[in-house]
């Protein structure tokens, strides 16, 4: 499965949306059928520090960071996504080695996603935001609260 679309589970039936029709706030109904790849819009990418970092925004109000989970990507909160955007900018970010992100070599850390993460916000001009995971994201976002605590509201 390419990191563009991502796979829904309705009971025993799978089948894979667009990431970008998720992105638009369309939530597919039961037997829909995806749209074709061909609309889809690419995701912004950034310079975060020494990397390239994959990120979506959508919505608007008080910026919100949502970090996934262990192997996953932006994605992971493809449901979560169109409701919270009615209240804040979501930003849902691939950390490094995941998704379209820059996949260096070596060890990778918590912190280390941290100090990302926090490059990322400053480069997309985000001073302060609510933070976001589950798991890894989790972690990443006490370690981000513990080193960043000026970029931190919630």
């Amino acid at each position: 499965m390419g990191m563009d679309r991502v796979q829904l589970h309705a009971g025993a039936t799978s089948v894979f949306w667009p990431n970008a029709a998720l992105r638009a706030g369309k939530t597919p109904s039961r037997g829909e059928r995806p749209p074709s790849k061909a609309t889809e819009a690419p995701m912004p990418k950034i310079r975060a520090g020494n990397l390239t970092m994959n990120y979506d925004q959508q919505g608007s109000g008080e910026p919100l960071v949502l970090i996934p989970y262990l192997a996953a990507d932006y994605a992971c909160y493809a449901f979560q996504v169109p409701d919270y955007s009615k209240r804040f900018t979501c930003l849902s970010v691939d950390l490094r080695g995941t998704g379209d992100s820059d996949k260096p070599s070596g060890a990778y850390s918590t912190e280390m996603f941290a100090d990302d993460v926090a490059a990322l916000m400053q480069a997309v001009g985000v001073s302060k935001a609510h933070i976001f995971g589950l798991s890894l994201g989790a972690a990443t976002g006490i370690w981000l609260a513990a080193k960043y605590p000026d970029r931190v509201k919630s």
